[in-house]
């Protein structure tokens, strides 16, 4: 993400000598800040609604994973990530289309019987209408299936690039107004 700074925080930047420590702990600050809220539009806007445009949610593990790290500043550098640990997010963010190895497993066998279907006598109308058959399944077995492969097309539903480019110029906001406080001598 490029982040714009007000002019302000740029003349700033060019008076410092060096990167003082408020400066840096100040935007640290700041964007934890803003990672947080960020995550929330993410978890709104993107990871809500119906599917195939947003992900949806289907158990919330997704959604609850999503995570800022703790800012982290190191010389006149100042790092932040938001990411998740689950497993298959990256399929999601950015689209797969591949082969895949499904392993072995069971499979339950259903048969299909139909029943109903003759002719009743209704006595409120004191007419005779035919019924409808229906089908009901019922459970006859369980096959192996051996594991195999087979291409997966999963399309891109990103949930994590929009939102952070969606709050670039909070972003850029919260840093500005971050330098220009540390270097009036405020605190955070």
């Amino acid at each position: 993400m490029q982040i714009s700074l007000s002019s302000n925080a740029v003349e700033v930047l060019r008076q410092v000598q060096g990167f003082p420590s408020r400066l840096g702990q100040g935007i640290a600050r700041a964007l934890d800040r803003q990672n947080q809220q960020t995550i929330g539009h993410s978890q709104a806007a993107y990871l809500t609604g119906p599917r195939p445009s947003r992900l949806g949610v289907r158990t919330n593990r997704l959604r609850a994973s999503l995570t800022a790290s703790q800012a982290v500043v190191e010389g006149g550098t100042v790092s932040s990530t938001i990411g998740t640990n689950v497993q298959y997010a990256g399929v999601h963010e950015f689209g797969f289309d591949g082969q895949v190895t499904v392993r072995s497993h069971s499979r339950n066998i259903f048969r299909t019987h139909r029943t109903g279907g003759g002719s009743v006598f209704d006595s409120r109308t004191g007419k005779v209408r035919k019924q409808k058959a229906r089908a009901i399944s019922l459970l006859s077995g369980q096959a192996t299936v051996r594991s195999h492969s087979r291409r997966m097309i999963m399309p891109r539903r990103p949930f994590l690039q929009p939102a952070v480019h969606d709050s670039e110029l909070a972003y850029s906001q919260a840093v500005s107004r971050a330098i220009e406080k540390a270097w009036n001598g405020g605190g955070s």
